[in-house]
């Protein structure tokens, strides 16, 4: 079954008491890269509304953003750290011919989660990367959570990838960039999702080569999102198509429109799981 309309709610008490409900849920964050940030404004939408996740699956940057969630770490926290980290620390470099390091983005992540193994959160969490050597995707739920969350979010020649037990992984997105089947596969009854890229329309008219390859990983991904969608029991559009996935730019904007669309979709969130 699946709930698509959207709806407007009034802006929630932050002292919601926690919804009610008997199933199971699943939370899926996709990739998107800088866009993650609005993964932030669904985290406040859920947590002003009292809406718990049993389960909590990432893609990419969503991989970031579900395991601060996992963590107990809060959206303002979260929202901190957006505000906190500056491009040149993930990107050293410009070109497509000098990858930046993955290990950026590990050290990002030990940042805001600190040295945590996925058996120390408090939710159960999985990410995913896909084996560069074999073509397969390959599903973390245990391990060095910063590394797995840098192989997850390791976009191909922009970043150098990751090698974990002797496999060379990057970016989740490649084969599924909507984990909602890997959210139900963990258990969950229903799954609610977040697309950060809906219409998959972040074309470009420079013949730069980096803007010209971002806009060709948007394009394939468009394929792997089908899987995503069919699992998908409600899914969260955020309106981001005037900020840039390569851009740190218009933070709180970004957790704003993330916020707007989760509060559109609660009603309908709330009349699926027939929460008191």
């Amino acid at each position: 079954m699946r709930f698509w309309g959207r709806k407007k709610e009034e802006l929630p008490e932050k002292t919601a008491p926690k919804l009610r409900h008997r199933y199971k849920v699943g939370l899926a964050l996709s990739g998107g890269g800088a866009k993650g940030i609005a993964h932030v404004g669904v985290i406040r939408a859920f947590e002003e509304t009292g809406l718990d996740f049993d389960f909590v699956a990432g893609t990419s940057v969503g991989s970031l953003v579900g395991a601060a969630y996992c963590a107990g770490i809060s959206w303002e926290k979260m929202a901190e750290f957006c505000r906190s980290v500056k491009e040149k620390e993930i990107r050293n470099s410009r070109s497509v011919f000098f990858p930046s390091e993955s290990r950026n983005i590990e050290r990002l992540a030990y940042r805001l989660l600190g040295g945590k193994n996925f058996n120390e959160l408090k939710t159960p969490f999985a990410c995913n990367a896909v084996n560069l050597a074999t073509g397969e995707e390959r599903i973390f739920t245990r391990g060095n959570l910063a590394k797995a969350i840098s192989a997850s979010c390791s976009v191909p020649v922009i970043f150098s990838g990751v090698d974990i037990e002797g496999e060379h992984y990057v970016d989740g997105g490649l084969l599924n960039t909507i984990p909602s089947d890997i959210a139900r596969g963990m258990g969950a009854d229903y799954v609610v999702a977040v697309d950060l890229n809906p219409t998959r329309g972040e074309g470009t008219s420079s013949r730069r080569l980096l803007s010209v390859f971002w806009a060709t990983f948007n394009i394939a991904m468009k394929s792997t999102a089908y899987k995503g969608i069919m699992n998908t029991d409600v899914m969260i559009e955020p309106d981001l198509k005037r900020f840039k996935s390569t851009k740190l730019e218009g933070v709180d904007e970004m957790i704003e429109e993330g916020y707007r669309a989760a509060l559109e979709q609660m009603p309908v969130i709330k009349l699926m799981l027939g929460a008191k």
